[in-house]
């Protein structure tokens, strides 16, 4: 999640900027499907957190204590929190906000 998540980030800062330079102009709807595909990729990711969340603390009984494995979720979390501001100002989609 957290690199489909930098690849929207990306994509939507090139969307952004793309009036800077012409090759972008041109690509522009390029850039805007694939963001886009990369975007719903990493939403996909989100149910499948949860449920392996539920899996190991609810069926499994693992208790919930400090893990810095834990800290691996943060990160990619992060990202698709910020790729998804972006995107939203990217494409003009303020829903998404």
């Amino acid at each position: 999640m957290g690199a489909v998540s930098i690849t929207t980030l990306a994509g939507s800062t090139l969307i952004l900027h793309a009036e800077s330079w012409s090759l972008l102009v041109e690509i522009t709807p390029f850039l805007k499907g694939f963001t886009l595909f990369f975007w719903i990729t990493g939403t996909w990711w989100i149910p499948l957190l949860f449920i392996l969340t539920i899996w190991r603390y609810l069926y499994h009984r693992y208790p919930l204590t400090y893990d810095p494995q834990l800290w691996g979720m943060v990160f990619p979390l992060a990202m698709y929190t910020t790729s998804t501001l972006q995107l939203s100002k990217a494409l003009d989609f303020p829903i998404l906000m």
